[in-house]
């Protein structure tokens, strides 16, 4: 979730993910219980954080597990999901609220990505402007090129390298009246 300009981190993602869970279930996951609703929770809360990119290892350190136990539950989400209406009901709400903040991150990045597309079309508008303005250059070079075509036909037949410097000297000359 990006509040500001500011990106979540991963293990703030896990610490909402955490509150989410605990809030679902009514219960707090620091407490060490083999009550089924505690398991189910910890499964979820495993699954979530797997998913998110963390290592069992990682995960097993957040949890209080071993990786071991961290993998057990990731292999028994699927039975669960399948077997118990109130374990998947209770993961889907904590699948759509983790989720429904991300919708908030989407909202900050279109107006964010909005900003930079106006800053864009703006910097879009500056080049076709010094592009035209390079075109209209372009074109008077090469009227004046068209204008002066016959005198450069002329000078490149007639000029030799050994005789450049020479008619260059008595062009000055002629150019300038003497």
């Amino acid at each position: 979730m990006k509040t500001g300009f500011r990106e979540e981190t991963i293990l703030e993602k896990s610490d909402r993910l955490l509150s989410i869970v605990e809030s679902v279930y009514s219960l707090d996951l620091k407490i060490k219980s083999r009550k089924r609703e505690y398991v189910s929770a910890r499964i979820s809360y495993c699954v979530m954080l797997r998913d998110l990119g963390f290592g069992y290892a990682k995960i097993g350190k957040i949890v209080g597990k071993c990786h071991a136990t961290i993998i057990y539950y990731y292999n028994l989400f699927d039975a669960y999901e399948k077997t118990d209406n109130r374990f998947r009901k209770f993961h889907e709400k904590i699948l759509y609220q983790f989720h429904k903040d991300d919708v908030t991150i989407f909202d900050v990045e279109k107006l964010e990505l909005e900003s930079k597309v106006n800053i864009l079309n703006l910097r879009v508008k500056e080049l076709d402007s010094h592009n035209a303005n390079l075109t209209s250059k372009l074109e008077r070079i090469e009227e004046y090129n068209k204008k002066n075509e016959s005198m450069h036909r002329l000078i490149n037949q007639k000029v030799t390298p050994a005789t450049e410097k020479e008619i260059e000297l008595k062009l000055n000359r002629f150019f300038n009246g003497l």
